[in-house]
C-alpha cells in the first residue's frame, strides 16, 4: 500500500481481492495462505465459508493478516459465511452501522472494515446475496432487505466522508452491458436489483474495466473437468466519488493456478483513492457538574441506562454496537443533570461601545 500526497488529500494505492471459497477446510486454508504470501493482497474478502458459528475451525488465521469473521448460526440455513483478511500493517477495524435495520440472521450477510491512511479513509464491504430460486420468490425479499441496508450504510459512510468499495457474490446476471459485452444476455431478478442499486446509489461496476475477453466468474464443471456453463456472479463496486485515481479489474482462476477447489474465480481490483481532507471541528464548551445533587442524579440515571442491556447481550455485540450503546447511555444520563458553562454574549452595538470606553 503506497501513498502520494496531493493538495486535495492523499492518494492511497491498494489491492482488494474477493473470492467465493465454496466452503473452508484446512487444505484450502493452507493453499490460501501460500497464495497470500506470494501475492500479498492488501485486503482479501471471502464468501460462502460455510462454517457454522457454533463450530468454527480451530484456526482460520493467515500469516501476516488480521481477520474478521461473520458466520451463520446452527438455527439458520446452511451455507453463507463471510471473512475479511487485511494486512497487519494496515490501520483498519471492523465496522457496522449502529442504526442497522437488519435482523440477527441477515446481519451476517454484510461485512465492513474501515481502513485509514493519514486523513484518507476507505470502507471495504463484503457481501453475499441469496441465489435466485425459481421455486420460491423468498430470495427477492431477502435481498431487497440487504440492499436497503447497504443503502443506509452508504449514506452513513458518505456523511463520514469515507470512500467505498463493495465486493462479493451478488448472484446476479446483469446481461450485456458496456464493458461486459461477452456476458450472457440474460438479466435475472438479482441482476435487476443490482443494476437498480448501482444507479440509485451512484456506484460504478469495476467489472466493466476488465481487459480480458471473458467476464465470467463462475464455472460449473462435470466430474471430468469439462465446463457445463459459465456466468458472472461476483462483482466489485466503487462509489463514484472514490474513483478519482486509476483502477483496474481482473479475474483469476485460483482452482487451476493454486489448486484451491472452488467453482468461483477470484476477482482483483487495484487502484488509488483520493478522499478529501476534512476540516477540523471547533471545540465545543464542555459540560460541568454544578453540585453534588446533580452528580448523584447523573450517576443514578447512568446506572439505570446501563442496566437496560444484560452483560451477556452486551458481550455478544460487536465493538461498534458496544460503543454506540455506551454513548447513548452517557448522553441520556447527561440530559437534565448536566449544565453547560454560559457563554458571554456581546451584541454588536454593546461591544462597540465597550471598545470606545476603553480608548
Amino acid at each position: 500500500m503506497k501513498e502520494k500526497m496531493s493538495n486535495r488529500g492523499e492518494y492511497t494505492n491498494l489491492c482488494v481481492e474477493s473470492l467465493n471459497l465454496n466452503g473452508v477446510n484446512s487444505e484450502k486454508l493452507f493453499l490460501l495462505e501460500n497464495y497470500v504470501i506470494e501475492n500479498e493482497p492488501d485486503v482479501l474478502l471471502l464468501q460462502e465459508t460455510k462454517v457454522n458459528a457454533d463450530s468454527l475451525p480451530p484456526n482460520m488465521n493467515l500469516v501476516g493478516y488480521n481477520l474478521d469473521v461473520k458466520e451463520r448460526t446452527s438455527e439458520q440455513k446452511a451455507g453463507g459465511g463471510l471473512a475479511i483478511y487485511w494486512k497487519e500493517g494496515l490501520v483498519a477495524k471492523p465496522w457496522s452501522n449502529p442504526k442497522s435495520s437488519l435482523g440477527k440472521e441477515q446481519s451476517n450477510e454484510i461485512q465492513w472494515i474501515l481502513l485509514e491512511s493519514g486523513s484518507s479513509r476507505l470502507a471495504i464491504g463484503n457481501v453475499y446475496m441469496a441465489c435466485q430460486n425459481n421455486k420460491t420468490k423468498g430470495y427477492i425479499d431477502w435481498n431487497i432487505s440487504l440492499y436497503n441496508q447497504l443503502k443506509e450504510d452508504i449514506n452513513t459512510l458518505r456523511d463520514m466522508n469515507v470512500g467505498m468499495v463493495i465486493a462479493g457474490d451478488y448472484n446476479a446476471w446483469v446481461g450485456r452491458i458496456t464493458g461486459m459485452e461477452s456476458n450472457n444476455p440474460t438479466c435475472n431478478e438479482n441482476g435487476k436489483l443490482l443494476k437498480d442499486f448501482v444507479a440509485s446509489e451512484e456506484l460504478f461496476i469495476l467489472n466493466t474495466l476488465n481487459a480480458e475477453d471473458s467476464c465470467f466468474t463462475r464455472k460449473q464443471r462435470r466430474r471430468d473437468g469439462t465446463i457445463i456453463s459459465q456466468s458472472c456472479l461476483d462483482y466489485a463496486l466503487i462509489s463514484n466519488e472514490t474513483r478519482t485515481g486509476k483502477w483496474s479489474f481482473s479475474i483469476h482462476d485460483v482452482n487451476e493456478s493454486e489448486g484451491i477447489e472452488t467453482d468461483h474465480n477470484l476477482i482483483r481490483v487495484i487502484g488509488s483513492i483520493l478522499v478529501q481532507k476534512t476540516k477540523k471541528l471547533k471545540a465545543k464548551s464542555k459540560p460541568i457538574f454544578t453540585n453534588d445533587k446533580q452528580n448523584s442524579a447523573y450517576k443514578k440515571k447512568l446506572k439505570t441506562n446501563l442496566t437496560k442491556l444484560s452483560i451477556q447481550r452486551f458481550e455478544r455485540q460487536n465493538s461498534t454496537e458496544q460503543v454506540n450503546f455506551l454513548h447513548n447511555a452517557i448522553k441520556g444520563a447527561s440530559l437534565g443533570t448536566v449544565t453547560k458553562k454560559p457563554r458571554k454574549k456581546v451584541h454588536g452595538n454593546e461591544g462597540f461601545l465597550r471598545k470606545l470606553k476603553t480608548c
